[in-house]
């Protein structure tokens, strides 16, 4: 039998064969970001034009998260996605994150099966007139404004990750700069911004079809337990403590929230820049103390 093999593809092929079959098997990523589904021939000009006045409804469930930076996004789609059985589906463009991409959207409406996908977008009328004729469920993820702000400082001046912000030399002036400085520096980047997601979210809940459910990144720390099950109550699928038990416990094992966290510094605000941010506060018209970190 070996004589044949070589007579079929030669030596240099049975040294591939040999090669390949002492391989060891790929392990399977645990985190699937690379999901691919077409766009049906029907939706192919609406996702070309960008018009998004037709309503498409399918027997699948969308969900999709809407989250402030640095709230734990990634793994609350992470456990969705295993304890709920539904397919971590990005919708950014490339199937990324951050903002939603409408012939993704229109993508994962038609995938063979429920989907969960997360980005960090407004409550604009675009994205609020694309969940609501695509039927998306929302969950609008957030995280008390100091903390935040706090472990946005930390990500760019230990993960580097400055210079997809700054250009080379405001990279440089930044991480040369005090930790004051540097607050300084955040909070001017986005202070504003993500004030104005908090409100925003909370005046769509208010003023637009959107209902979305609210969820923190305290709830996260506090009961994932709890906050699964009030996620599976707010989109209708059902709950099994002990598949999230399952599911917590594996993504622990991999690093839980922090999993591409860093060790990070302790920083507290100074009370010129807690001034800072109230007067930002009252601008966009937000009072909640709860999640600005401080007495408005």
């Amino acid at each position: 039998m070996k004589q044949l093999v070589k007579g079929l593809i030669g030596p240099a092929g049975v040294q591939k064969l040999q090669k390949l079959a002492g391989r060891k098997p790929k392990k399977a990523k645990w985190r699937n970001w690379e999901i691919e589904h077409p766009i049906p021939k029907e939706s192919v000009d609406e996702a070309i034009s960008g018009f998004v006045d037709k309503q498409i409804t399918t027997n699948n469930l969308n969900i999709l998260l809407c989250a402030q930076p640095k709230s734990g996004s990634l793994h609350i789609t992470e456990v969705v996605s295993r304890t709920f059985d539904v397919s971590n589906f990005q919708v950014g463009f490339n199937k990324g994150s951050g903002q939603a991409y409408y012939p993704r959207m229109i993508a994962a409406k038609h995938f063979h099966g429920d989907t969960i996908s997360h980005c960090h977008e407004n409550a604009e009328n675009r994205i609020l007139k694309l969940v609501s004729n695509l039927d998306f469920k929302v969950i609008v993820l957030t995280r008390r404004l100091t903390d935040s702000l706090i472990s946005r400082k930390n990500m760019l001046v230990q993960d580097q990750w400055c210079n997809q912000m700054l250009s080379e030399s405001a990279m440089a002036q930044f991480l040369a700069d005090s930790p004051e400085k540097q607050m300084d520096t955040i909070i001017e980047l986005f202070g504003s911004w993500m004030i104005n997601f908090y409100s925003g979210w909370k005046t769509a809940r208010d003023r637009s079809p959107v209902e979305p459910t609210f969820i923190t990144y305290d709830e996260l720390k506090s009961d994932e337990l709890a906050l699964l099950k009030k996620i599976a109550t707010a989109v209708g699928m059902p709950y099994s403590e002990e598949k999230a038990m399952k599911e917590i416990a594996f993504l622990k094992n991999k690093g839980g929230i922090n999993v591409t966290s860093k060790r990070h510094d302790a920083y507290t605000l100074t009370e010129k820049q807690i001034d800072q941010l109230r007067t930002k506060a009252k601008m966009f018209g937000c009072t909640d103390e709860d999640f600005l970190g401080f007495p408005i």
